[in-house]
């Protein structure tokens, strides 16, 4: 009950905080909508906020609300990689497990350049917000275009390209570990020809008299049942093809990202020139919102009409933008039936079999046992690994 409820706590504080933020200013629309006579009430929002927090540490106490606030601060980061991993792991859907590996992978590897574009929106939309100047404004119209443009063209892209996992697990994981030669590091200590021709059972009785397994050997047996793991479950996937969830997905973000993007610009375009539209309604950045969503799947609304050249330009834009998802959804349920994503999941599939296959045959030459038998020498001393390796079986 207590996660719930900081969990609610924080996605209801976060989403709150975006939309303020970057869609609609919910607080000052609801006072006028509803209690007009009350906006005086908005002065005071600060001192309504500080009384809120106080309110929560003297209930909370210090111990309990350092633990709330650092919960609430961080609540974005503990979701994304901690919380939402280990729902997908205790509840084993692989599935997921992938397509969410893949998301990460895909954000981290390009943070800079992201953080780049959301920096260049964050500004232009405040600009277009709080400024009435018309070199400001078309300035902040004309990156905004160019973000747009810019996404598009990265979802032409990747929708005719192999997805994140695959390709840098091909390139960066089975380079880093040819490069590092985990066996050889591990297995530091080189076996005489004598050693070597040694009997595996004169060994495993060995063990049992010492009750001694060497250090190398859980450590390699984990390495081993991991890339084993994975790759089993990569073949399940590949047989799947759920991994157009992923596509779609990020698609549909595309999709509203852009609704935004365009709302922010015919909005804009609007203080540049109130005739450029025919509004009959509210003229507040949500209904231009509203507008964009639906001119990006091609229908028309009778609240908001461009009237102008440049905004029926823009206009003609987000249907085209509109249909070139649509086009590029196409692309991605033709390319997910053909043999190459396949061919692209059977690379890493082999790679990660052949080094799960170096290490086992490391543990033969080295040790004189093979998996099964080193994990019942596991099992037999109650090694605290055993409990992983049993989680780590394919089968499960």
């Amino acid at each position: 009950m207590k996660k719930l409820v900081y969990h609610l706590t924080g996605l209801t504080i976060w989403s709150l905080t975006f939309l303020k933020l970057f869609v609609i200013d919910y607080d000052s629309l609801f006072i006028i909508s509803f209690f007009p006579d009350y906006y005086w009430i908005l002065n005071y929002k600060l001192i309504l906020i500080s009384f809120s927090i106080l309110s929560t540490w003297i209930i909370l106490g210090n111990e309990e609300f350092l633990k709330f606030f650092s919960f609430i601060l961080f609540y974005p980061i503990i979701l994304l990689f901690w919380s939402i991993p280990k729902l997908f792991l205790m509840k084993r859907k692989w599935f997921l497990i992938f397509s969410y590996i893949s998301v990460i992978i895909s954000t981290v590897s390009n943070f800079k350049r992201n953080l780049i574009l959301f920096t260049l929106f964050s500004l232009c939309t405040i600009l277009i917000i709080e400024f009435n100047n018309v070199y400001v404004l078309y300035t902040s119209i004309t990156i905004l275009l160019l973000i747009n443009l810019f996404v598009l063209l990265r979802k032409v892209y990747f929708a005719f390209s192999p997805s994140a996992i695959f390709s840098i697990n091909t390139k960066s994981i089975v380079s880093f570990l040819n490069e590092k030669d985990l066996v050889q590091n591990l297995i530091k200590d080189e076996n005489t020809q004598d050693s070597k021709e040694t009997n595996t059972e004169t060994e495993i009785v060995e063990l049992e008299k010492e009750k001694d397994i060497p250090d190398n050997v859980p450590i390699l047996l984990v390495i081993n049942r991991s890339l084993f793991f994975a790759a089993e479950k990569l073949k399940r996937f590949r047989e799947s093809r759920v991994y157009i969830v992923f596509f779609i997905l990020g698609l549909l973000f595309t999709f509203f990202l852009s609704s935004l993007i365009f709302g922010f610009i015919n909005y804009g375009l609007y203080k540049i020139d109130p005739s450029a539209f025919i509004i009959s309604g509210s003229e507040n950045y949500f209904m231009f919102l509203y507008y964009s969503f639906n001119a990006l799947i091609i229908n028309s609304i009778s609240s908001i009409e461009p009237s102008s050249a440049l905004s029926m330009t823009i206009n003609m834009i987000q249907i085209i933008y509109g249909i070139i998802l649509v086009v590029i959804l196409i692309g991605i349920l033709v390319s997910v039936n053909t043999q190459r994503y396949r061919d692209d999941i059977d690379q890493v599939i082999y790679a990660f079999d052949n080094q799960s296959s170096k290490v086992e045959k490391a543990m033969e030459i080295k040790f004189k046992m093979n998996i099964k038998q080193a994990i019942e020498e596991l099992d037999r001393a109650k090694h605290s690994f055993i409990e992983l390796l049993k989680y780590l079986d394919p089968e499960q």
